[in-house]
């Protein structure tokens, strides 16, 4: 995880002794990385059924 966080130069996860939730940029990486993996996912589909 910290090789991640160095390398979008951001803290991805609220570290505490009970708890790991991601912090706001982590959930806003999450969303638009999640999201483009549904449009690639789509594409391929949609590809694949009409190819």
């Amino acid at each position: 995880m910290q090789r991640l966080e160095q390398h979008f130069g951001l803290s991805l996860f609220s570290r505490t002794t009970r708890s790991l939730p991601l912090t706001v940029e982590g959930r806003d990486l999450y969303e638009r990385r999640h999201a483009e993996h549904r449009r690639r996912r789509s594409a391929g589909l949609s590809r694949r059924v009409s190819g």
